[in-house]
């Protein structure tokens, strides 16, 4: 029976794909369910939204956060992704952690954000 349960348990686990950690900043809005996230290294990442489990880091103020936290995910937002990569190599989040969150409306005003770019910059440049 134990042979049996071992054997069970090895392959589920083969049966599920690899499981990473990326962190970056969001380029855009979701769309049609996926995100983009650039990493420090300058890499972009792909995944699906899906069923995520959203959490706010503890650098994110209690009063920022809302009962929704995937309205919080827009361009500028840092986050850390759990994700899984399926066999045809996209990855799924599990957990979507709100590392830090964009700047809000009030407090961007003056500035322009070019896609693809880490900072802001004012409107006269």
């Amino acid at each position: 029976m134990r042979l049996l349960l071992i054997f069970a348990l090895l392959a589920a686990s083969a049966w599920a794909g690899p499981i990473g950690v990326f962190q970056g900043e969001l380029v855009d809005s979701p769309h049609g369910g996926w995100l983009y996230v650039k990493g420090k290294n300058g890499l972009f990442r792909r995944v699906v939204v899906g069923s995520a489990h959203f959490t706010y880091g503890s650098q994110v103020p209690q009063d920022r956060r809302t009962s929704d936290p995937s309205s919080l995910l827009v361009a500028g937002t840092v986050i850390k992704v759990t994700a899984e990569q399926g066999s045809d190599g996209e990855w799924r989040a599990r957990e979507i952690m709100l590392v830090h969150l964009a700047p809000s409306r009030s407090q961007s005003a003056g500035t322009t954000c070019k896609p693809f770019l880490r900072h802001c910059f004012p409107v006269s440049v």
